[in-house]
């Protein structure tokens, strides 16, 4: 694992990656659509345990939960912060 890596990916998840990426490379379709739904998942799981322990009460804390999950991006930043000023 790499400090690099958002709080989501596992090294499950890295695993499957690389296997992917391999199979891909070799022309391995079918399996490079299995391991991808498998990982979308795995993922998906992750963001929502992380979310999961989010205090609505702490607005700030709970944004930055959000934002650290990968489910949030730089276009839905602005409209928040647009939403908040009003």
């Amino acid at each position: 694992m790499s400090d690099r890596d958002p709080p989501f990916i596992t090294s499950q998840i890295k695993v499957l990656l690389r296997q992917r990426n391999t199979l891909s490379r070799r022309g391995k379709i079918n399996k490079v659509d299995a391991i991808t739904i498998k990982i979308n998942k795995l993922i998906e799981r992750n963001r929502s345990k992380l979310l999961t322990n989010a205090n609505t009460q702490d607005i700030k804390k709970m944004w930055s939960m959000v934002k650290a999950s990968g489910s949030w991006s730089k276009r839905d930043d602005d409209i928040a912060s647009h939403l908040s000023a009003d």
